[in-house]
């Protein structure tokens, strides 16, 4: 599934980075191309789920529940 042009919000925590469209969550695999922004930042996102994100990063052991993982294929902050 891809999606054209949503707005969504940056939430971060320690179990990752994630972007907030409507009452959902998502859990953004390459986070790097969030370096730029801070937590509540706004952003128009065109995103593509995946089917998982490999990572050898340490988190907390924190739930935040979320749809899926996604892939941040266009990002611009509103």
């Amino acid at each position: 599934m891809a999606t054209t042009g949503v707005e969504a919000e940056l939430n971060i925590d320690c179990t990752g980075h994630y972007l907030k469209v409507k009452d959902q969550e998502f859990r953004v695999c390459n986070k790097e191309i969030l370096e730029e922004l801070k937590q509540e930042d706004k952003v128009l996102v065109r995103m593509k789920k995946i089917d998982n994100c490999s990572s050898d990063e340490i988190v907390c052991m924190m739930f935040h529940p979320y749809e899926y993982d996604v892939k941040v294929q266009f990002l611009r902050k509103i």
